[in-house]
């Protein structure tokens, strides 16, 4: 009896074979590209998580700075300035850093946040003895720019001079990324300068947007 089904049963052809090797082909290419398509969209959205949480650290170490910026009638460091190690207007500044592990970083140090020519957004502070301690802040940095606001006269100031005998009420910050369309908006904080409670007056919402988009 098995003997007569197999010899009914005929073999594949050459055509079933080919149009069954093409599905399967068709099958997983299909497969593939929505697996690479889901790949791709997780790691822009790892990415934009990335940069979030970047900034998020960034803005809450620009919040202690400019909380504790110092303020003595005598001597206030705080002003813009053209220097050799940045491609645009530096911002230095007095602070009082707090207790460091290292003691000669400790209390009231002079600090300069520039941008190099490396695109990256930096923060130098000087010890006591006058030795330099670096950090970088935020990579890939196109562009920043800062906005001050004067109580004197109520108005926006681009620059800040060091001859002003007091420091501006607001400090703005606005950063462009490198790999962001030139005319995409920047990413802006807007800080209390000298104030401890609640530094932080605004901060950009467009990263979060992006990384909605980014999600699949």
């Amino acid at each position: 009896m098995i003997l007569k089904l197999l010899r009914r049963h005929k073999p594949f052809t050459l055509l079933e074979v080919i149009i069954a090797m093409g599905l399967t082909t068709l099958l997983l290419g299909i497969l593939f590209r929505y697996y690479h398509q889901v790949s791709v969209a997780n790691l822009k959205t790892q990415q934009v998580r990335q940069k979030i949480f970047s900034l998020s650290l960034f803005q809450e170490k620009l919040g202690q700075i400019f909380s504790q910026l110092s303020s003595g009638e005598e001597n206030v460091s705080f002003c813009t300035r053209e220097i050799r190690e940045s491609v645009q207007s530096a911002l230095l500044f007095k602070y009082n850093n707090g207790v460091d592990p290292d003691p000669s970083f400790c209390d009231e140090l002079d600090g300069m946040l520039y941008l190099d020519k490396n695109k990256l957004l930096s923060l130098v502070i000087w010890s006591k003895g006058g030795n330099p301690r670096k950090e970088i802040l935020l990579e890939n940095v196109a562009k920043t720019s800062f906005r001050f606001f004067d109580t004197s006269d109520n108005s926006w100031q681009d620059v800040w001079s060091k001859e002003n005998d007091n420091l501006p009420t607001l400090i703005e910050l606005s950063i462009f990324f490198a790999d962001k369309k030139s005319s995409a908006p920047p990413w802006q904080c807007i800080f209390f300068a000298a104030r401890d409670d609640n530094p932080i007056l605004y901060r950009s919402k467009d990263l979060l947007h992006g990384l909605k988009k980014a999600e699949p």
